[in-house]
């Protein structure tokens, strides 16, 4: 299985209030319906469904865009007359970087849709596989759609999501916080799967707080 999700660029001013706002506007289900018919699994957490350090009890924001805009409202950026949310004069504005597959494509014209009716501007930029790789590498985007399929039988995430790989490693989202750090070195000193999945699932509930990136589906 490969996972697919929108990661946002910390880097570039995607604070957590605003992650979070936008998460709850999210609709994956109907992303799912509309642009995948309903042809694939959905992901709520970097755990792939199946897996033994899956935690179904962590439970993703339920899609809400009334509760979102409210959100937003208070976040400061206020709705024109012309739909667009501004904050100090500037637009809510998140490029969408993506590769050129139909099915991407229009995963990420769904987001678009979606956000945008939220008051976001969404532009979608289309790149071939090569160029989103360095792109997302050097942290050269502010949302990108990507994947990832380097999948062993251990579920273990440590080079996606731990800080020390947000440099030169695959934590794209430039994601830097001490409790998922210990949790996920923790989770890999001991063979003892009870700790592990226990140490797994806290990860799970701390990255779900902290809405780093939106895992769409598998």
């Amino acid at each position: 299985a490969r996972r697919w999700w929108l990661t946002w660029n910390g880097r570039r001013g995607a604070a957590a209030g605003l992650r979070r706002a936008l998460a709850i506007g999210f609709d994956k289900d109907e992303l799912i319906t509309r642009a995948l018919n309903d042809q694939v699994i959905r992901l709520d957490t970097p755990m792939l469904q199946g897996w033994w350090a899956t935690a179904p009890d962590i439970i993703w924001y339920p899609a809400d865009p009334a509760r979102a805009a409210a959100a937003l409202d208070s976040l400061g950026y206020i709705q024109g007359s012309d739909g667009v949310r501004t904050r100090d004069g500037a637009p809510l504005a998140l490029p969408l970087l993506t590769d050129g597959s139909a099915a991407r494509i229009a995963v990420a014209e769904e987001i678009a849709r979606q956000f945008s009716a939220l008051g976001v501007q969404v532009t979608i930029e289309q790149v071939e596989s090569a160029e989103l790789a360095r792109r997302l590498e050097a942290h050269e985007f502010t949302m990108a759609l990507h994947g990832w399929q380097r999948l062993g039988a251990d579920p273990d995430v440590f080079e996606l999501w731990h800080s020390s790989q947000a440099e030169t490693g695959r934590n794209y989202a430039g994601l830097n916080d001490a409790v998922i750090d210990e949790l996920l070195t923790s989770a890999r000193q001991t063979n003892d799967l009870a700790v592990r999945a226990a140490a797994y699932a806290e990860f799970q509930a701390r990255w779900v707080e902290l809405a780093p990136s939106i895992m769409i589906y598998q």
